[in-house]
């Protein structure tokens, strides 16, 4: 995204869904913690990794829920369970890798700045974002 739309986007609140779109249009996009506690977020308009994989070239979802992985996995979802703050093992690197709302859960900061590092293209964007009380939704 031009440096220029996002400083004039930012002098007024604006959707973190749609900032996030934004950022994911047209890329190849690696979402980190994609379930978002619970599967049933796949039926919900605000659910993060559902707003990406409707801009993105590509989506890969990672999340460590077995069980809800499985469950998007076989509604068409490309979700892998995998433990973000261990090496993760990709043959691809991502132009976006988005982090939504998870890094404020993790105990291992290291590991999973060490996958963004690895996995994220020299000219790309990585998107972390944390609970806020002033965010717009």
């Amino acid at each position: 995204m031009d440096r220029k739309i996002l400083t004039e986007r930012l002098s007024a609140p604006i959707s973190r869904l749609e900032m996030i779109r934004n950022f994911c249009r047209g890329k190849n996009v690696l979402d980190i913690g994609c379930v978002q506690h619970d599967s049933s977020n796949a039926e919900n308009s605000t659910w993060l990794h559902q707003a990406i994989v409707d801009v993105a070239a590509s989506t890969l979802g990672v999340d460590y829920v077995d069980r809800e992985v499985a469950q998007l996995t076989a509604r068409g979802y490309k979700v892998i369970t995998a433990d973000v703050t261990q090496p993760l093992m990709l043959d691809q690197q991502f132009d976006v890798i988005v982090v939504g709302n998870l890094i404020e859960h993790l105990s291992n900061f290291e590991g999973l700045l060490t996958n963004i590092r690895n996995l994220l293209k020299a000219d790309g964007c990585a998107l972390i974002s944390t609970a806020n009380p002033f965010y717009r939704e």
